[in-house]
């Protein structure tokens, strides 16, 4: 059960989720549990999800006004 668990967290993208799961079920420490849920994640070969796309977005928002300001 516990593994199952951890998976679909995982293959949700939930990977906080999943290491929690782990730590709490196990009783073992936020390292291990961590170490644990990207074993997992390289052996099945889920790539971790990117939040960085967002990020481009709003500095490429910025540049244009700081740009159109100083025109």
């Amino acid at each position: 059960e516990q593994y199952n668990v951890q998976n679909r967290w995982l293959y949700k993208g939930r990977y906080i989720e999943a290491v929690k799961v782990y730590k709490d079920d196990t009783g073992c420490g936020l390292a291990e549990a961590k170490a644990y849920i990207d074993n997992l994640r390289s052996e099945y070969g889920i790539k971790p999800q990117s939040s960085g796309q967002g990020c481009m977005v709003a500095i490429s928002i910025l540049i244009i006004v700081s740009f159109l300001i100083f025109l």
